[in-house]
């Protein structure tokens, strides 16, 4: 499509901080969320959670603490280049304990083998379990404060003075 002579296009500024925060960023935080419950609970939904053998549970649960570790890592991956200098010491304490949790996270499951079956039973170590939970819930928590300090979660705005945009609003203009 071609432009018109008389279109001004210099006039329009592409935003695509919003949509690379969206997609990027808030969504993982979203799922961070999602995979906590479901790390607790065997699923995010409470009827599911309640109609799921204890098998289904377990290796939900599993699953669910693995993909909570891979997200607050890509998160880590996805904002580093927009920290703020005041914030790069937590934000890399904050993801050296996620390597230590990762160094760690095998540890969350025991594998039993039925010796009248010869079956595998996968059970969680939930002592293991909960405190790298915690651990990871805790990064998830601190992150918040340097995203958005460089402006990833709400937008960077200025000061307002209230007391004059009121002041504005009573004299009409």
């Amino acid at each position: 499509m071609a432009f018109k002579d008389n279109e001004d296009t210099s006039t329009e500024k592409w935003n695509t901080a919003k949509t690379y925060s969206a997609l990027m960023i808030m969504k993982n935080l979203f799922a961070c969320d999602v995979y906590i419950i479901t790390a607790k609970y065997g699923s995010d939904d409470i009827n599911n959670s309640l109609m799921m053998r204890f098998e289904e549970k377990t290796m939900a649960r599993l699953e669910a603490i693995r993909r909570l570790r891979d997200t607050l890592e890509l998160i880590f991956k996805n904002t580093v280049k927009f920290l703020k200098t005041k914030d790069e010491k937590t934000f890399e304490r904050l993801r050296k304990i996620l390597i230590e949790v990762d160094n760690v996270l095998n540890g969350v499951n025991i594998i039993e083998i039925n010796q009248g079956t010869k079956e595998q039973i996968i059970k969680i170590n939930e002592q293991h379990f909960d405190l790298c939970l915690k651990t990871m819930m805790k990064i998830n928590e601190d992150l918040i404060e340097p995203l958005n300090n460089a402006g990833l979660i709400f937008k960077e705005t200025e000061e307002y003075d209230l007391e004059e945009i009121k002041r504005q609003i009573i004299e009409g203009g």
